[in-house]
């Protein structure tokens, strides 16, 4: 009978994050029910990584995609409001040869949740040629972004509720690979035609 009980407490919890965003007074509710049940698809305690996709556009054969670790880090300060995340930049390509793309790049952005701005604070590109080119510079703060796949990243960043209840935002759950580039492989062999 518990065990039915549990059942049931968690297909309303899931039910009440499938159907939006959920109403402020049941917030601190589901948080501590995904905490004990360990429901959702980043278990803090488990997964050094929590891959969601974020944005996407183009066509083939020249599809590009945005995933962001929801593994959000505090900068400095805790209360600073100032976060960091990794965001993997994907490029679907039919001309591996050619030297002006990337197989992909990561991107570690910063941003300010309180002003609204953002900045590279370093990164790497995966070249087709199996070279690295590696961005260790802290760039400045940039406002503005918020129409962009930039924009869809902060809101995973700052915004505590998006992160309990990401598919709301039309963010899908890819995976928890350590390795961006075990990612990247993924994307290419399920979700993109074989070169």
């Amino acid at each position: 009978m518990k065990r039915r009980a549990a059942a049931l407490a968690v297909a309303i919890t899931v039910a009440a994050l499938a159907s939006g965003a959920p109403a402020k007074p049941d917030r601190q509710k589901i948080r501590d029910d995904l905490a004990l049940e360990g429901i959702r698809d980043c278990r803090p305690a488990i997964m050094e990584r929590c891959w969601y996709l974020v944005f996407g556009k183009g066509e083939a054969p020249n599809r590009r995609l945005w995933i962001a670790d929801m593994k959000v880090r505090p900068v400095g300060d805790d209360d600073n409001g100032i976060v960091e995340m990794d965001v993997i930049e994907a490029s679907e390509r039919d001309a591996p040869g050619d030297t002006y793309r990337n197989e992909f790049v990561q991107w570690t952005l910063q941003f300010d949740c309180r002003k609204h701005r953002m900045r590279q604070s370093g990164g790497y590109a995966l070249e087709w040629s199996g070279k690295i080119d590696r961005s260790d510079q802290v760039g400045q703060w940039l406002s503005g972004y918020q129409s962009s796949w930039f924009g869809h990243a902060e809101k995973l960043a700052c915004d505590a509720d998006v992160r309990l209840a990401p598919q709301a935002q039309a963010m899908l759950w890819i995976g928890d690979f350590y390795r961006p580039i075990d990612l990247n492989d993924f994307i290419r062999r399920h979700l993109w035609k074989p070169r």
